[in-house]
């Protein structure tokens, strides 16, 4: 058994909730539809940077490359006899 008094709380309490849904609900509609600005279109922006990180990929294969032949010519260089390295200082 539920006494009469807690029923009509909880119907009090079902109203009051009932109404604040109506309110929140009517604050929502209310609100604008649209409270984003329009996304930016990137697109331009993406195909240059890509242009751009390929033109440097491109670069960085070339200076390494360079490095590369660098580090042979001193190899090269370290395997040729003292004296010849210098041949041109002689008076010889």
């Amino acid at each position: 058994m539920v006494a009469p008094q807690s029923l009509n709380q909880i119907v009090e309490l079902l109203i009051g909730q009932n109404q604040k849904i109506n309110e929140l609900q009517q604050l929502m509609e209310q609100q604008p539809k649209q409270q984003l600005t329009d996304p930016v279109d990137h697109t331009e922006v993406l195909e240059d940077m890509k242009t751009e990180l390929k033109k440097s990929q491109e670069r960085e294969e070339q200076l390494l490359a360079i490095v590369q032949q660098l580090q042979t010519d001193l190899d090269e260089l370290k395997k040729v006899p003292a004296k010849s390295k210098w041949k041109f200082w002689d008076k010889d």
